[in-house]
């Protein structure tokens, strides 16, 4: 991520709440808003990046 960081492409938010990149162990978080929780496009999209993290050999 770091090239993206330096080129502008990818922001960060809230930096002074930096974390080891281990410190919640082996877990993707997805946040949302609380009232999306069952939309289809929500449960796609966690379907898609599980399956993009398993074809890789990630979690």
């Amino acid at each position: 991520m770091a090239p993206y960081l330096a080129s502008g492409q990818l922001v960060q938010l809230l930096p002074e709440y930096w974390l080891e990149p281990d410190a919640f162990g082996p877990w993707v978080h997805v946040l949302y808003l609380a009232h999306r929780r069952s939309t289809r496009k929500v449960k796609a999209f966690i379907e898609c990046l599980e399956n993009h993290l398993h074809a890789r050999g990630i979690g």
